[in-house]
């Protein structure tokens, strides 16, 4: 399982792209779920982790449902195929991908986490 987002800047019509490690592509960034992190979490910290920029997940409703926790939807859902990535031991494998659309300033100073 994995999760990622497409960053906009609406003041700048501006989307958050980076270079993926393995498969060098422009992707939306993104990454695996860690132990206890729901999806959204997830997406969020991927963007920060990779580009610095901290990003705000948008959706367009917000339900509360007793004895739960609300999280924002993902946009897309889409299942595509991962190559082996000797870096962490994996195998190929199979990628779910919760993307989450996001907003950010691209003028507010930024420093990549990693």
């Amino acid at each position: 399982m994995t999760a990622s987002a497409a960053v906009f800047d609406p003041a700048r019509e501006m989307v958050l792209l980076a270079i993926h490690n393995v498969t060098k592509y422009w992707q939306f960034p993104g990454g695996h779920l860690e132990d206890q992190e729901s999806a959204a979490e997830a997406a969020i910290r991927e963007v920060h982790e990779e580009t610095g920029v901290h990003a705000t997940l948008w959706t367009s409703s917000r339900i509360e449902v007793p004895g739960g926790r609300w999280q924002p939807s993902p946009i897309l859902t889409v299942e595509y195929p991962a190559p082996a990535n000797p870096r962490w031991n994996e195998p190929e494998h199979v990628h779910v991908d919760l993307l989450y659309m996001g907003t950010a300033d691209s003028l507010a100073h930024h420093r990549p986490a990693r």
